[in-house]
């Protein structure tokens, strides 16, 4: 779901460009790629990244990388 910001009648002509910029960044952040643990890249390559690990050990899991590993949202653990 694409989210939408409503704008004001009498918005300068330029905002809603900026709208549609806003509008994407927030839909592009919110989506996070499904991956299988032995696909997921090096983590120091994406910090500060949110990932869906498909086949965690434990289940299906986001997972983010903390500079330095992959870790379970839940726990924080280091995805397995």
């Amino acid at each position: 779901m694409a989210a939408h910001i409503r704008l004001p009648t009498n918005a300068p002509p330029w905002l809603p460009g900026y709208n549609g910029a806003v509008e994407r960044a927030i839909t592009a952040a919110a989506v996070m790629t499904p991956l299988l643990v032995a696909e997921m890249p090096a983590a120091a390559d994406r910090p500060y990244t949110w990932i869906f690990v498909t086949n965690a050990s434990g289940g299906a899991i986001p997972a983010f990388s903390d500079g330095t590993n992959w870790r379970r949202a839940d726990t924080r653990a280091i995805v397995t």
